[in-house]
């Protein structure tokens, strides 16, 4: 009788355990920042169906979104200012889309000054610690990784990248498991070098440049890392990285790079002569599945990256130019997924 009471509790237990697990599912979302409209959608996490956008076109003066973190019901969105003749900002909004203010302030047309070392082109975003970290793609000067306390947006510094002798403009940045920055770079496009790619390591404590994790300069598939920006790892430690195609012979890829650096394949996005099909920026989501938002079409796919096979989470037309993604359970740091 005993045992047959204790595994009747074991069992609620268990049920309720289920069903916190499917309610907190259920009650997330997956957040788009959109170049086409300048907005940043917003789909549940289980089905893909469209809520509400967070950030309407255009509101709060959001010209050009690119990196998204979420963080105790806030999420922040790095706003480009794109086109316009002053830097980027980084915004913050409620779980609600109330608009919480600049974080990094950078809108003179809308009366917000721009703050010391607002990044000019930004583009990722990860926190730890307190600390925002963001991007610079600035071809037009130079890039960086700025570091801005999360509170108050007061500028903290830059990350040194010296030692690095490569072109350093920065895209994606993400947490590795061993608590060191990852950094994706390029060279500089608009000086002819559009295919250099490199993955930085770096030590957030000193702010200092460690060494060169993954390149196209390195053998075997790691060749294919051109351009990269998005990047995310695994569970088990593996780095996804988005890579764009070499030209119009090749094609757009997601290399996957064991710990170490070493590349060990990759999952092609189409076949040579079909469509385009390129990605910003990606991340893991619930199940363990990879979350891909494809630019030319607006949809959002969902790969099984044991067999590098996908199915249409978001339909094509749902977004207008993704770039950016993140889950409301994305971990601010390591982008991991909490399940």
């Amino acid at each position: 009788m005993r045992i047959r009471t204790a595994l009747a509790r074991t069992a609620a237990t268990l049920i309720l355990a289920l069903g916190a697990l499917h309610a907190r599912a259920a009650d997330d979302v997956l957040y788009v920042s959109n170049l086409g409209d300048n907005s940043v959608r917003r789909f549940d996490a289980r089905t893909g169906a469209p809520m509400t956008p967070i950030v309407p076109a255009g509101a709060n003066g959001l010209l050009g979104p690119q990196g998204l973190v979420t963080y105790r019901n806030r999420l922040h969105v790095v706003n480009q200012n794109v086109d316009e003749d002053f830097a980027s900002e980084v915004q913050r909004y409620r779980a609600d889309g109330a608009f919480d203010g600049a974080v990094v302030a950078c809108k003179p047309t809308l009366g917000r000054p721009c703050a010391p070392g607002a990044p000019f082109v930004g583009r990722g975003v990860v926190r730890d610690g307190g600390t925002l970290y963001v991007g610079d793609y600035n071809l037009f000067g130079v890039g960086r990784v700025a570091r801005f306390d999360q509170r108050s947006g007061g500028f903290q510094g830059d990350l040194n990248p010296g030692g690095f002798t490569g072109a350093f403009f920065p895209r994606g940045l993400v947490f590795g498991p061993d608590g060191m920055l990852y950094v994706s770079v390029t060279g500089n496009l608009l000086a002819g070098d559009g295919l250099s790619g490199h993955v930085l390591r770096f030590d957030p404590r000193t702010g200092r440049f460690l060494n060169v994790y993954a390149s196209n300069q390195h053998a075997g598939c790691a060749t294919h890392l051109h351009r990269p920006e998005g990047l995310v790892f695994d569970r088990a430690g593996n780095l996804y990285v988005t890579a764009y195609r070499a030209d119009a012979t090749d094609i757009d890829r997601i290399l996957v790079f064991k710990r170490g650096g070493q590349c060990v394949g990759s999952i092609d996005l189409y076949q040579a002569g079909q469509p385009r099909v390129f990605p910003q920026a990606i991340v893991f989501g619930p199940k363990g599945k990879l979350f891909v938002p494809i630019q030319a079409t607006g949809e959002v796919r969902r790969y099984d990256v044991k067999t590098k096979t996908f199915d249409v989470f978001v339909p094509a037309g749902g977004n207008v130019g993704p770039s950016y993604v993140a889950f409301g359970r994305t971990q601010p740091d390591t982008m991991h997924y909490d399940d």
